[in-house]
Parts: structure tokens; sequence; C-alpha cells
């Protein structure tokens, strides 16, 4: 049909479906063994610096923390929380599940940075912004690299015949991958803007810094020009722009008759707990609570991670 739209990946195709499977084996090893559901992962995560199946050193592991977070949340109170009576026909239960997930490596993703005379900024970047965020992540990285207000870097949106490749909009690889780009892109701009400051103010370029449009000198901020004085110095006019660009490549190789090697940049890590309660007599279905806890490293806007988290724990 003409009409069918394209498949494609939706918020982490495959690994909900493993999750679900390895995670409902675990519940039922603690049953026949009649152990603490909780306390069985516990003793089964895995640790900084284990070795995973494919070879992988696993490092900036906080899956035990998340475990712990999401179960204190619900009161998790042992295996009797498993299934309980509740009132009038109804059923209750509490459920643990953890989550490891891959990136996609190896990968690649480029960036330009263009400053502009007025002191604004643009990223050309392929990257897709569906809702997720990152228009505003990357613009954040841009900015404090260069020392602009946020609100004065722009973003584009991907064309093919301008913006330099990503290889894809996919496997919570963007901020990492083109966050890298972008912030090596920037610096190259920001070593640009420190190389003419420091003739143009006569100082050392390790005495300089930038901060909201300007580039001035540490400790002496009478002594600074703003971003329009300083093209003005290197083009002889407030004219003109300023590029960095870089390419951010990351690296995997997997024997794919052995299945080890090195298959991902990161792991992922997630806990999540929920208190379920059923009517025995309707078959419906109510989801009291559920709570989540995520491993996700440094947060460049923990707002939008937050709702990130809360969209996909609901899904």
């Amino acid at each position: 049909y003409t009409n069918t739209p394209p498949t494609g990946p939706y918020r982490g195709f495959g690994i909900p479906q493993v999750c679900w499977a390895y995670e409902s084996q675990m519940d039922e090893i603690a049953r026949r063994l009649d152990l603490d559901p909780l306390e069985l992962r516990l003793k089964n995560l895995v640790q900084e610096g284990d070795v995973f199946v494919t070879g992988d050193k696993l490092v900036s592991v906080g899956i035990g923390n998340c475990l712990k977070k999401v179960a204190e949340a619900i009161n998790w109170g042992g295996k009797e929380e498993q299934t309980r009576r509740a009132p009038a026909g109804k059923v209750s239960g509490k459920g643990l599940a953890v989550m490891i997930k891959t990136t996609m490596a190896p990968s690649n993703s480029a960036a330009i940075v263009r400053l502009n005379a007025d002191g604004s900024a643009v990223l050309l970047t392929s990257s897709v912004e569906m809702g997720q965020g990152t228009h505003t992540s990357l613009a954040q990285i841009v900015a404090e690299v260069i020392g602009l207000p946020v609100e004065r870097v722009s973003v584009t949106f991907p064309d093919t015949d301008v913006t330099p490749f990503d290889q894809s909009t996919s496997s919570s690889r963007t901020i990492f991958n083109m966050g890298n780009a972008a912030l090596r892109a920037a610096r190259q701009v920001r070593d640009q803007l420190l190389e003419i400051g420091a003739k143009a103010l006569e100082a050392r370029i390790e005495d300089l810094e930038l901060h909201e449009g300007f580039v001035q000198v540490k400790g002496v901020p009478e002594r600074r020009l703003e971003i329009s004085q300083l093209f003005r110095v290197h083009f002889g006019a407030p004219v003109g722009s300023l590029f960095g660009s870089y390419d951010f490549q990351t690296t995997a190789e997997m024997d794919p008759k052995t299945g080890k090697g090195k298959s991902t940049v990161f792991f992922f890590f997630s806990a999540c707990a929920a208190e379920v309660e059923v009517d025995i007599r309707t078959g419906k279905i109510l989801v009291n609570r559920i709570m989540t806890s995520v491993d996700a490293g440094k947060a460049i806007n923990p707002r939008q991670c937050h709702l990130q988290n809360e969209g996909s724990m609901i899904m």
C-alpha cells in the first residue's frame, strides 16, 4: 500500500522483549528457591570492572544503586510482596526489573560550529530532533564551550545538501556522539577567539576566559572585548565567521564466530519497580505506583532526562 509508512526503530527496539524474558526468569528462580527477588538480583548484578559476556569491561556501573532506589520508592518488603490479597476481590503485587543495553558501534557523527560577528552561533548537525530534546542539549554544549548565552546558539535541522553526516538518530547515541563532535568543533572556535583576544588585549591565552559573549582577562573583568570587537580586530570590520568542525568516530570490533570483542562504547543500566492491582472478577488492571532509576551518566539537561525517563517508564 502506498499509504503505509516505512518502519523504523522505536524506543530501544528488541531490548524490552529480552528484558521481559530474563526478568521473568529471575522471578521464577526466586520463587522456586524461596528467595527475595530483590536480594537475588543484588547478588547477581554486574559490578564495576566486571567483564561482560562479549568481553567488554564494564565501567561506570550504577545498576545496584538504581535497583535499591526503586525498591525503596515502592516500599519493597521482601518476597511476600510479590502477590498478596487486596480487599473486594482484588489481588496486588510488587515487581522489580533491571535492564542493560548497548549503543551502536562503530558509529560516526560530524558537526560544524559557525560563530557569527554578532555573537550568535550556529551548530550544523544532521541529528534529528523528535521531541527528545536533542537541540536543547547540543545548544547547551556549544554555548558553554564558547561562553555564550544558550539562547544565542541555534541548531539546524538535517539537510543532506548542507549538514554534515550523522549515522542515525537512534540507539541513545546522539548526545554522546554528536555532543562530543559539537564539543570539539566548538573548542576549535573557542581557541580562535582566545588567540584573537590575546593579541587584542595583549595578554596570554591562558590568562583569558570566555563569558557571556566576551573575551576577558581572568580576575580583571573590565579588560574585555565583545565578539563583534574581536571580529573587527581580526577581519578589519565586524563581519565574517569563525568555523570549527569535528568528525567523532567510535570503534567496535566483534568476532562473528565467537561473539567476543568490543561491542559498544558504553552500556546503559536502569531499574524499575511497580505496584499493580488486579480485579480477579473483571480482569481490570491498575498500576498504583511505578518508579524508575537510570544510570544516565552526566545529564546535560536534567529536566529533560527526567521527562525522558518518565515517558519511557509509562510506555
